[in-house]
């Protein structure tokens, strides 16, 4: 399922060769998504969209899983080596990582593990790469399902044209003045788009404008300071245009026997031209967008909240291995103890005779 540009994990046949440069799928729509977004022009892999797909938080989880998993293969090979003879061989740690990250990567490097404890450990890493990969392709997938959705018009002339949409401004503003006659008369070409039963009643109010904006076919046309008012309060995904159909500007009014009208306008020269308008638009005027969409080529991060229900299953594995090996410890011990009362009998037997 894609929703707001994230994606479940997707589980897809794939026929793997030559490393990431050649990479054929059987389900047609994940082989789009590869050549379009994981294969650069010149047939090289774009290994930064790995970077990309992993939030920062994901890398960590990653890095903690291996060297925990590492850790954990050579405490059991430890335990084995010395509780139970001739079962395991304990090798160096950066060896135990390098066979975890191969199992990941499924490069078929194998640690030649004879325990079932320290089997089950290794099979642990190679699902959880299997799941990586899986939520890089959700990722990819999700990126493909939203960079090409088209925008539903690419201007107001649309808006006459569709005859679909309901266009709602406040009718106090100089653009509203280019929709109606001199008695403020809605003009008959913008009648059944301006302001319709779907806009808000009085939009002069902000608080007024999250519940009609989620509606099908609504668009708000509002200044910056205004939408940077009413957008925190919205619960719905939105697509912007960010066009400007009003060069007008403020405007300063008084009398032209006005004593001090060219220090203001020097003034309003100055601040224009210096850049403070920018400065404090930015400072006190901040446009939140939350679940904003203006462009749609940003790849969707899989973070911590996609695999967190994984978690339990790899402590359950980890627990389940570690019963594995108190399992194989009594065993080991059972066997001993059996062999050793069995060499005391021989050795009595043997001394019986001899006496």
């Amino acid at each position: 399922m894609v929703k707001n540009g994230e994606a479940d994990v997707f589980l897809g046949s794939t026929v793997y060769t030559d490393q990431t440069t050649n990479m054929h799928f059987s389900h047609p729509y994940f082989q789009t998504w590869y050549h379009l977004y994981f294969k650069v022009p010149e047939g090289r892999p774009a290994r930064y969209l790995h970077f990309k797909a992993f939030s920062d938080r994901m890398w960590l989880l990653l890095l903690g899983f291996y060297s925990f998993l590492t850790f954990m293969l050579w405490l059991t090979c430890f335990i084995l080596k010395k509780f139970v003879p001739r079962v395991e061989i304990l090798l160096s740690v950066p060896t135990y990582f390098l066979g975890v990250m191969a199992a990941f990567f499924n490069t078929g490097h194998d640690l030649n593990l004879r325990s079932c404890s320290a089997r089950l450990q290794l099979i642990s890493a190679l699902f959880f790469g299997l799941i990586c990969y899986s939520l890089l392709s959700a990722s990819l997938v999700a990126n493909l399902t939203t960079l090409d959705r088209p925008k539903p018009i690419s201007s107001l002339d649309d808006v006459w044209q569709q005859d679909t949409y309901a266009l709602c401004m406040r009718n106090i503003t100089f653009l509203y003045d280019q929709f109606v006659n001199k008695n403020r008369t809605i003009l008959p070409k913008y009648k059944n788009n301006l302001n319709t039963k779907k806009c808000p009643r009085n939009m002069l109010v902000w608080e007024s404008i999250p519940a009609s904006i989620c509606k099908s076919n609504v668009i708000i046309l509002e200044n910056m300071i205004i939408m940077g008012l009413a957008l925190p309060h919205v619960r719905c995904q939105l697509t912007m245009l960010p066009k400007r159909y009003n060069g007008t500007g403020n405007y300063i009014v008084y009398s032209k026997k006005f004593k001090l009208r060219k220090v203001i306008d020097l003034m309003s020269t100055r601040i224009w031209s210096s850049g403070i308008r920018s400065k404090l638009r930015s400072k006190w005027v901040p446009l939140m967008l939350p679940n904003f969409s203006t462009t749609n080529d940003i790849i969707q991060s899989t973070t911590f909240s996609h695999v967190s229900d994984l978690i339990g299953i790899y402590c359950i594995l980890m627990l389940v291995s570690l019963f594995i090996l108190g399992l194989e410890l009594i065993l080991a011990l059972v066997l001993e103890k059996k062999k050793h009362q069995v060499e005391i009998i021989r050795f009595k037997t043997v001394a019986y005779r001899n006496y």
